[in-house]
């Protein structure tokens, strides 16, 4: 389990343009180890950071910080790729918290993904939950009684025969 991130590395390595597909197939397989998977495609293939931070947002959308930070952290000059990507892995409500963030600089340089995150509101990890199996619990109205049988019961309760 945890060799997942030297094969991402090594076969990014090879091929840049599969760093993208290699780090979601191994973000499937070991959802627990997608920020060392992030980092070791970013490591290996830094042109595609935005792509990696994309895709994996898209799987493991809980771990969107830690990684991005982490892509940032081995490529650095990437941060308005990583920016995107997070802006298109995201689930709506969050998306367009970062948007606001990135457009607050105005067409002036972002400082750096680490600054823009931490000024992006609604970003909390505790809403981002995954689907949930069943409906609402409903408490029941009113108090409850005892029904009453739907068939006949004999006086003196049931007629069982002795053994």
């Amino acid at each position: 389990p945890n060799i997942a991130p030297a094969i991402v590395g090594a076969v990014a390595k090879q091929s840049p343009a599969a760093a993208i597909m290699a780090a979601a197939t191994a973000s499937k397989l070991q959802p627990k180890q997608v920020t060392a998977i992030a980092r070791a495609a970013a490591v290996a293939a830094p042109s595609h950071a935005g792509g990696i931070v994309k895709a994996l947002c898209k799987l493991v959308p809980n771990a969107y910080r830690q990684m991005a930070l982490a892509v940032a952290e081995v490529a650095p000059d990437a941060t308005d790729e990583i920016l995107a990507g997070l802006s298109a892995g995201l689930p709506a409500p969050f998306k367009a918290g970062l948007d606001a963030a990135i457009a607050s600089y105005k067409g002036q340089g972002l400082p750096s993904v680490a600054a823009v995150l931490d000024q992006t509101p609604n970003m909390d990890n505790a809403t981002l939950r995954g689907p949930t199996i069943g409906g609402p619990y409903v408490v029941p109205s009113g108090t409850p009684t005892n029904a009453p049988p739907a068939f006949p019961v004999p006086p003196g309760g049931r007629d069982y025969a002795r053994p």
